[in-house]
Protein backbone atom coordinates (compact mmCIF):
# COMPACT_ATOMS: atom_id res chain seq x y z
CA UNK A 1 0.00 0.00 0.00
CA UNK A 2 1.34 3.51 -0.81
CA UNK A 3 1.28 6.39 0.83
CA UNK A 4 -1.02 9.04 -0.18
CA UNK A 5 1.88 11.65 0.11
CA UNK A 6 3.70 9.55 -2.74
CA UNK A 7 0.75 8.57 -4.61
CA UNK A 8 0.09 12.61 -4.62
CA UNK A 9 3.87 13.35 -5.77
CA UNK A 10 3.69 10.18 -8.23
CA UNK A 11 0.14 12.32 -9.77
CA UNK A 12 1.87 15.42 -9.79
CA UNK A 13 5.02 13.89 -11.81
CA UNK A 14 2.87 12.10 -14.15
CA UNK A 15 1.30 15.71 -14.88
CA UNK A 16 4.76 17.58 -14.78
CA UNK A 17 5.79 15.14 -17.50
CA UNK A 18 2.50 16.21 -19.39
CA UNK A 19 2.96 19.48 -19.51
CA UNK A 20 6.53 19.41 -20.42
CA UNK A 21 5.54 17.55 -23.26
CA UNK A 22 2.91 19.93 -24.08
CA UNK A 23 5.17 22.76 -24.07
CA UNK A 24 7.55 20.94 -26.68
CA UNK A 25 4.99 20.21 -28.49
CA UNK A 26 3.89 23.98 -28.39
CA UNK A 27 7.63 25.16 -28.91
CA UNK A 28 7.81 23.19 -31.99
CA UNK A 29 4.77 23.25 -33.77
CA UNK A 30 5.48 26.16 -35.65
CA UNK A 31 8.70 24.56 -37.20
CA UNK A 32 6.25 21.33 -37.79
CA UNK A 33 3.92 23.51 -39.47
CA UNK A 34 6.71 24.99 -41.65
CA UNK A 35 8.24 21.53 -42.16
CA UNK A 36 4.73 20.64 -43.86
CA UNK A 37 4.39 24.01 -45.80
CA UNK A 38 7.52 23.53 -47.73
CA UNK A 39 6.75 19.46 -48.39
CA UNK A 40 3.51 21.44 -50.05
CA UNK A 41 5.76 24.31 -52.09
CA UNK A 42 7.92 21.85 -53.27
CA UNK A 43 5.38 19.38 -54.52
CA UNK A 44 3.33 22.66 -56.29
CA UNK A 45 7.01 23.55 -57.92
CA UNK A 46 7.43 19.73 -58.77
CA UNK A 47 3.53 20.40 -60.70
CA UNK A 48 4.21 23.63 -62.60
CA UNK A 49 7.54 22.20 -63.29
CA UNK A 50 6.31 19.60 -65.13
CA UNK A 51 3.67 22.05 -66.36
CA UNK A 52 6.17 24.03 -68.04
CA UNK A 53 7.94 21.49 -69.35
CA UNK A 54 4.39 20.29 -71.46
CA UNK A 55 3.97 24.06 -72.22
CA UNK A 56 7.49 24.21 -74.01
CA UNK A 57 6.72 21.25 -76.00
CA UNK A 58 4.12 22.63 -77.86
CA UNK A 59 5.93 25.63 -78.14
CA UNK A 60 8.42 24.01 -79.97
CA UNK A 61 6.21 21.88 -82.05
CA UNK A 62 4.12 24.92 -83.09
CA UNK A 63 7.49 26.54 -84.25
CA UNK A 64 8.29 23.67 -86.35
CA UNK A 65 5.36 23.94 -87.59
CA UNK A 66 5.28 27.48 -89.01
CA UNK A 67 8.54 26.31 -90.03
CA UNK A 68 7.79 23.67 -92.28
CA UNK A 69 4.78 25.83 -93.70
CA UNK A 70 7.58 27.96 -94.42
CA UNK A 71 9.36 25.56 -96.72
CA UNK A 72 6.14 24.48 -98.03
CA UNK A 73 4.99 28.35 -99.25
CA UNK A 74 8.48 28.27 -100.65
CA UNK A 75 8.19 25.29 -102.40
CA UNK A 76 5.28 25.98 -104.14
CA UNK A 77 7.18 29.76 -105.01
CA UNK A 78 10.03 27.62 -106.84
CA UNK A 79 6.95 25.45 -108.61
CA UNK A 80 6.24 28.40 -110.13
CA UNK A 81 9.00 29.94 -111.00
CA UNK A 82 9.84 26.25 -112.33
CA UNK A 83 7.06 26.60 -114.95
CA UNK A 84 8.09 30.21 -115.92
CA UNK A 85 11.86 29.34 -117.15
CA UNK A 86 12.96 28.10 -120.31
CA UNK A 87 16.38 27.32 -119.12
CA UNK A 88 17.14 23.75 -118.38
CA UNK A 89 19.71 24.62 -115.33
CA UNK A 90 17.31 27.10 -113.67
CA UNK A 91 15.07 24.31 -113.80
CA UNK A 92 17.21 21.86 -112.69
CA UNK A 93 18.45 24.45 -109.73
CA UNK A 94 14.70 25.15 -108.84
CA UNK A 95 14.00 20.96 -108.54
CA UNK A 96 16.72 20.58 -106.28
CA UNK A 97 16.13 23.55 -103.94
CA UNK A 98 12.10 21.85 -104.25
CA UNK A 99 13.53 18.64 -103.00
CA UNK A 100 15.75 20.24 -100.34
CA UNK A 101 12.74 21.73 -98.55
CA UNK A 102 10.44 18.40 -99.16
CA UNK A 103 13.34 16.99 -97.02
CA UNK A 104 13.48 19.64 -94.40
CA UNK A 105 10.18 19.13 -94.16
CA UNK A 106 10.16 15.64 -93.28
CA UNK A 107 13.00 16.27 -90.98
CA UNK A 108 11.10 18.46 -89.32
CA UNK A 109 7.59 16.45 -89.27
CA UNK A 110 9.75 13.88 -87.70
CA UNK A 111 10.88 16.15 -84.85
CA UNK A 112 7.19 17.49 -84.63
CA UNK A 113 6.57 13.75 -84.42
CA UNK A 114 9.45 13.30 -81.34
CA UNK A 115 7.51 16.54 -79.76
CA UNK A 116 3.90 14.80 -79.81
CA UNK A 117 5.04 12.03 -77.84
CA UNK A 118 7.08 13.43 -75.51
CA UNK A 119 3.99 15.79 -74.82
CA UNK A 120 1.88 12.91 -74.77
CA UNK A 121 4.45 10.93 -72.22
CA UNK A 122 4.36 14.06 -70.07
CA UNK A 123 1.01 14.08 -69.16
CA UNK A 124 1.37 11.11 -67.45
CA UNK A 125 4.35 12.81 -65.21
CA UNK A 126 1.80 15.67 -64.85
CA UNK A 127 -0.96 12.99 -63.69
CA UNK A 128 1.54 12.12 -61.16
CA UNK A 129 2.59 15.08 -60.14
CA UNK A 130 -0.63 16.37 -59.56
CA UNK A 131 -1.49 13.75 -57.41
CA UNK A 132 1.56 13.91 -55.40
CA UNK A 133 0.65 17.83 -54.96
CA UNK A 134 -2.82 16.81 -53.70
CA UNK A 135 -2.05 14.44 -51.49
CA UNK A 136 0.58 16.61 -50.03
CA UNK A 137 -1.28 19.70 -49.63
CA UNK A 138 -4.18 17.48 -47.83
CA UNK A 139 -1.60 16.13 -45.38
CA UNK A 140 -0.53 19.91 -44.54
CA UNK A 141 -4.13 20.78 -44.06
CA UNK A 142 -4.63 17.77 -41.90
CA UNK A 143 -1.08 18.55 -40.25
CA UNK A 144 -1.78 22.33 -39.59
CA UNK A 145 -5.53 21.38 -38.67
CA UNK A 146 -3.87 19.17 -35.52
CA UNK A 147 -0.98 21.41 -34.82
CA UNK A 148 -3.44 24.44 -34.79
CA UNK A 149 -5.79 22.59 -32.42
CA UNK A 150 -2.59 21.54 -30.07
CA UNK A 151 -1.63 25.29 -29.80
CA UNK A 152 -5.02 26.66 -28.90
CA UNK A 153 -5.51 23.52 -25.91
CA UNK A 154 -1.86 24.06 -24.39
CA UNK A 155 -2.23 27.97 -25.23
Amino acid sequence: MMLPEIEKLLILQDRDRKLRTLRLEYKNAPLERQAFAEKQSGAQKQLDAVKLKAKEFEVERKKLETEAQAHRERIAKYQVQKFQTRKNDEFSALNHEISRAEQDIRGIEDRELDLMDAAEKQKAVIAEAEKTYTTTKAQFERQATDIDSKIKTVG
